[in-house]
């Protein structure tokens, strides 16, 4: 039995918390890619910091948009 399955609340709170911890996670990984993408370029490759901070930045944002919509929130993708 998982810890979420023990605790007295209701179906549809449960799946509220679980969708919660999934977004964290995904967030989660979005700070990390931005962290590790960021370093490489600006450390490893002596790229401009603002420049390795955009590049960090929109891949973690492209990222956390896919993981998002494809495993935290499947229900919200169009049918067609």
């Amino acid at each position: 039995m998982s810890a979420l399955q023990s605790l007295p609340i209701s179906d549809s709170n449960r799946r509220e918390m679980k969708r919660f911890v999934k977004f964290a996670m995904v967030g989660t990984a979005g700070m990390l890619t931005h962290m590790t993408i960021f370093n490489i370029l600006m450390l490893g490759l002596r790229l401009d910091p603002r420049l390795a901070n955009a590049v960090g930045f929109t891949t973690a944002v492209v990222q956390n948009f896919i993981l998002n919509r494809r495993w935290t929130f499947p229900e919200s993708r169009s049918r067609a």
